[in-house]
């Protein structure tokens, strides 16, 4: 199973995601006007890819946003469309 899921071909397929993301990250850096915590950004980061390769969306993706405003990890909110994953 684990082969599968990181056989050089499998991996390449995600290409046009994990560039997708790395573009929406370079873009919020560079939004931003004032220091930004690049620990939180590459969590963001790989959350993200691993939700979009997993189940389709983003991670925060379609008010997904706790109380305080961090979003959640849509593996526990969406744990029926992870089953299949397992």
């Amino acid at each position: 199973m684990i082969t599968e899921l990181f056989s050089a071909k499998r991996v390449q397929s995600f290409k046009a995601v994990r560039f997708e993301e790395v573009k929406l990250l370079l873009h919020s850096v560079d939004a931003s006007s004032g220091p930004v915590n690049l620990s939180e950004l590459i969590l963001s980061l790989s959350n993200n890819v691993v939700c979009r390769i997993a189940l389709g969306k983003r991670y925060g993706d379609k008010g997904n946003e706790s109380t305080n405003g961090r979003s959640l990890d849509p593996c526990i909110i969406f744990p029926r469309e992870a089953e299949h994953i397992i």
